[in-house]
Formats: structure tokens, C-alpha cells, sequence
């Protein structure tokens, strides 16, 4: 494990860092948000606001799979689906966000059909086995405080965890009792295990759920003090090859898989190793975000395809005077 020292850039003893002024906690997208301004954006209230079509079937495939694993629903997947749609539905109108043209087109079309074959993909793989472990609830908040050397308080983590279960019979081979956090992500490109090994969101669930608490479906917050097995489920990897692909099986052999097969879960469900001695090196980084974002420090990294899907698009400074009318437009197209 390379590390590059424990200390914050900005830790110096003749310099004093404000507490933080501009959030109380410290939130996942805080650590995950590749353009800080975005981040910053989002947080001060600037931003359009409407729903993309990634936005919204991710939504609705978390409230989709929450109805399967709090209320059996693994023999009927379909109307899973169709109480994930209402309740994300629902839950944007409550909010006061509206939905893009797209999504009002294809909402009850071709998305529900994505969600259909996601959630009956899902429940063919993992019923069986989700039956012998002790589900402990999802979309569950968990807070954390963590020392750090720059602030004079502990920084403040909040967030909720998609899925939390106790694999009783090491069903999922992490060992008999292992406590598990599932990550549900709905992506175009599955993630390396070389960026997990260093996804700041999942290291803060790996040290928060032992060092923190997790509100449980009674409002009761419980300290578990131990370390979960993280793990990235990629949903859009639990449909079938589209293709004839020549990758490694579950036990790491070459093998072909025909268009139509199924996927090995070792790119389905995606687990780093973390490891308690790096807590560290993750307090460090951290820091560092907590203290930029304290000193006001933002700095843009434009994407050259995300910038023209971002909410925040018409705030950002720009150095020219040319403006997509649309979310996605590009002149070139």
C-alpha cells in the first residue's frame, strides 16, 4: 500500500484554518464530486434542477430494489418496479423537480422496461442467497465524526447507505457473519477496482460504520464498531453479454461468453479490499477537502462531455459567450 504521508496540505502551525462555514456535514458528493465548483453549486441552491434520464432511473432503481428487500417482493420483480416509479415519482413532485422531456417520454416505455430487466435480473441471482442473510435495512443515514488535525472540531460525516445486511452463512464468501454495505450504481462505465481502491465515499462507509452510528427502520442509531465490506453493485452489468466477450469467470479463468449469457458476479458486484491501517492516509484526504471547502476553494475541472449535461452549466464562468440551449445540446451534433 503506497502512502504518501498522513498530514494535511494545509496543516501548519502558524496558520489557522476557519471552521467550516459553508456546510454543517461533509456529504458524499463532498468526496466524490470531480469538479468542486459543481459541488459547490449544488450545495448554494444553483442549479437547474431538472431530472436527466440517468438521474431518474437510478432513482428509481434504488426505490425498486428497497420494495424488494424490505418487503419480499423477489417473486414479483415487476411490480417492484412499478412501486419504484411511483414513489420516485412522487418523491420528485414533493420536491418540486421537474422531470426532463426525455424522461416524461420514455418513463413508462423504455425505461420501465430497463427496470424490468434490471430487477428481474437481480432477483434471479441474489433471492436465494439474500435468504439466509439478515437484512439490516436500506437507505439507512449514518454519521460520523472524524479528528483532524487542522480543525479545531471534528469534521462531520453524513450520508445513507443503499443496503446493509449480516450474511449469516457466508453465502457471499467474505466469511460467516460479515457485516456488508451494497452500493447500487447505475453507470454507463463500471469502475475499476484501481478507483475504488481509492473512492473517498466508500472508505468513509468503511471507517464511519465502525467508528460512527447508523439509524436503523426504528429511528434508533447504533454504533456496530466494526468494519463492513463495501461493495460497488453495478446494476446495468446484471443484464446478459450483448456480445460474444472473452473475459474471467468467477474463479479468474478465461473463458468466452456467448451473447445472451450471463455476466460473472466478480463485475457485477465490485469490492475493494480496504484494509484499517489506511485510515490515515483517508483522514488526510479527508481534510483536504473539508479545509477547500472552508476556505471557499473551488476549482472547476470541466469535462468534455459532462459540462454540457451539468445543472449548473449556465453558472459556471466560461470563456466565451456561446450557451447550449439544452442539456446535453452540442452545435456539432
Amino acid at each position: 500500500m503506497t502512502n504518501h504521508g498522513t498530514e494535511s496540505m494545509f496543516h501548519n502551525n502558524d496558520y489557522q484554518l476557519p471552521q467550516l462555514t459553508l456546510l454543517d456535514d461533509i456529504h458524499t458528493t463532498d468526496l466524490t464530486e470531480a469538479c468542486m465548483l459543481k459541488g459547490h453549486y449544488r450545495r448554494t441552491g444553483r442549479y437547474i434542477g431538472e431530472v436527466t434520464t440517468a438521474l431518474f432511473r437510478g432513482l428509481a432503481a434504488g426505490a425498486t430494489l428497497e420494495f424488494m428487500h424490505n418487503c419480499d417482493g423477489w417473486s414479483v420483480p415487476i411490480e417492484c418496479v412499478r412501486h419504484g416509479l411511483a414513489k420516485t415519482e412522487a418523491d420528485l413532485a414533493d420536491e418540486g423537480r421537474a422531470m426532463s422531456d426525455v424522461v416524461e417520454r420514455d418513463k413508462d416505455e423504455s425505461i420501465t422496461v430497463e427496470l424490468e430487466r434490471m430487477a428481474v435480473a437481480y432477483a434471479d441471482r441474489f433471492a436465494e442467497r439474500f435468504a439466509e442473510c439478515e437484512l439490516i435495512g436500506t437507505e439507512l443515514p449514518i454519521r460520523c465524526e472524524f479528528e483532524s488535525e487542522v480543525f479545531p472540531t471534528p469534521i462531520s460525516f453524513a450520508s445513507h447507505v443503499d443496503l446493509m445486511f449480516r450474511d449469516v452463512s457466508n453465502v457471499f464468501g467474505r466469511g460467516a457473519n460479515a457485516l456488508h454495505v451494497w452500493d447500487w450504481k447505475w453507470r454507463e462505465k463500471a469502475p475499476t477496482l484501481d478507483y475504488l481502491a481509492r473512492n473517498q465515499q466508500f472508505a468513509a462507509y468503511y471507517y464511519g460504520v465502525e467508528d460512527g452510528v447508523v439509524r436503523l427502520v426504528n429511528d434508533t442509531w447504533v454504533s456496530f464498531g466494526e468494519h463492513p465490506v463495501i461493495s460497488w453493485v453495478h446494476l446495468g452489468y446484471l443484464m446478459p453479454f450483448g456480445r460474444k466477450t472473452t473475459t474471467k469467470d468467477d474463479d479468474g479463468q478465461v473463458v468466452t461468453f456467448l451473447k445472451g449469457e450471463c455476466r460473472p458476479e466478480r463485475v457485477i458486484v465490485r469490492t475493494p479490499n480496504f484494509k484499517p491501517d489506511a485510515k490515515p492516509v483517508f483522514l488526510r484526504h479527508l481534510t483536504d477537502r473539508a479545509a477547500m471547502i472552508a476556505l471557499g476553494i473551488f476549482p472547476p475541472n470541466p469535462d468534455p462531455i459532462g459540462c454540457s449535461l451539468c445543472e449548473s452549466r449556465e453558472e459556471c464562468d466560461r470563456y466565451d459567450d456561446t450557451y447550449s440551449q439544452e442539456i446535453g445540446d452540442d452545435e456539432e451534433q
